[in-house]
């Protein structure tokens, strides 16, 4: 009886074995790659040469370094990174600042220096076109800060007044926004071609004008003043003045007579019978008459009193 139960119990363990070779022959895979491609790590081991292991290496007790014919010295790290990335990321941004033209914000960041985590600031800047206001970048914080105005466009008449006007700036919600600077003038007597009128006439009125000279001449046997004219015409300038006259001017004679001159005394001219200074010329006669006293000199007559002499 013991005898049977010892083979089945060997029966039992053979059909186990060959079991799991049956399974283990079915999931088995082959390497993906050839030697020595896709071979496992080899362990940190006490070898000589330099080692490396991908991940974090924690060491639970004392780091002892062991030189030659020296006694065993023992160093406890307390190292807080070995790469920048073992460090905490960096800080949030600080609100936007002005750095004279430029607008600049900061953070705090760290990065592995000697096996601890050291900050340093980390800074955004940019160039602002302008200027910086408020950590902002503007065109402008004044009027001062926008362009001069233009130069004034040419007059023009709007009704009665003339008018020029020109570009100017001035700063709107840090943004330099143009306007138009407008001067004008009223013109009591009107407009024309942006420029006020004088009100002598309107532009482009004509009108008959004359041009005439004088000479002295004798109309039945007296001494007068005689006329030649030419006709022509004027016309009304932009400004509302009247132009010149357009006729030629006339030719006149020399004088034919003289007329209330003053008579010269002897002997210039000889003969003419003045004696004295304040008398006249007979346009007619041609000859001098003069009073002196109560007496008129030849030629012409006598006279009684001064008077009398015209």
């Amino acid at each position: 009886m013991i005898l049977n139960n010892k083979k089945l119990f060997f029966f039992i363990i053979i059909s186990l074995l060959v079991t799991f070779s049956v399974v283990t022959s079915i999931n088995w895979q082959g390497p993906e790659s050839s030697p020595p491609g896709g071979n496992v790590p080899p362990p940190i081991n006490p070898g000589e040469e330099s080692q490396y292991k991908d991940g974090p290496l924690s060491i639970g007790g004392v780091l002892e370094i062991m030189e030659e014919e020296a006694a065993t010295q023992k160093w406890v790290l307390n190292l807080e990174c070995i790469r920048d990335d073992h460090c905490q990321d960096c800080g949030s941004w600080s609100s936007w600042y002005c750095d004279g033209d430029d607008r600049e914000r900061e953070r705090t960041c760290y990065e592995c220096q000697g096996g601890d985590c050291v900050s340093y600031s980390e800074y955004d800047t940019q160039s602002c076109p302008d200027r910086c206001h408020e950590g902002s970048c503007v065109e402008c914080v004044t009027n001062n800060d926008c362009p001069d105005c233009g130069s004034w466009s040419s007059w023009y008449c709007d009704g009665d007044d003339r008018v020029r006007e020109r570009t100017c700036y001035q700063c709107q919600n840090n943004n330099c926004t143009s306007y138009t600077d407008e001067q004008r003038e009223n013109c009591p007597s009107g407009c024309h071609n942006g420029s006020c009128l004088a009100g002598e006439c309107t532009p482009g009125e004509t009108e008959s004008c004359s041009r005439t000279c004088s000479y002295r001449c004798c109309i039945n046997e007296r001494c007068d003043t005689c006329t030649r004219t030419n006709s022509g015409e004027k016309t009304c300038r932009s400004d509302g003045t009247w132009g010149s006259c357009d006729a030629s001017a006339p030719t006149c004679p020399s004088d034919q007579c003289r007329f209330n001159s003053d008579c010269e005394d002897d002997p210039d001219p000889p003969g003419d019978g003045c004696t004295d200074q304040g008398g006249y010329w007979d346009c007619i006669s041609y000859q001098c008459h003069c009073c002196d006293g109560h007496d008129c000199a030849p030629v012409g007559g006598s006279c009684i009193s001064p008077g009398d002499c015209p």
